[in-house]
């Protein structure tokens, strides 16, 4: 499994989610690095992934050989800005 890092404005999302939603979006992001499964694609014009939790969720990461760095979390409308 790839370690996972969360950086401070992702930490600041969860914090603040609600228990059900944080819990299936830190569910989302495990699977993806124990297995790889998950609806992630490569962004266009920046070196980072941009994965998509139902349909109301996006999480933007980095991933390495052996880790997943968690940039961004948020809801789809305001995660690009």
């Amino acid at each position: 499994m790839k370690t996972i890092s969360y950086s401070a404005a992702a930490d600041k999302f969860l914090a603040q989610a609600a228990p059900l939603e944080r819990t299936r979006i830190e569910a989302a992001i495990e699977r993806y690095a124990m297995t790889g499964e998950g609806d992630a694609i490569i962004m266009e014009g920046v070196p980072a992934r941009r994965m998509r939790i139902g349909r109301r969720w996006r999480v933007v990461f980095i991933e390495t050989p052996d880790q997943i760095i968690v940039i961004k979390v948020g809801n789809r409308a305001d995660i690009y800005e």
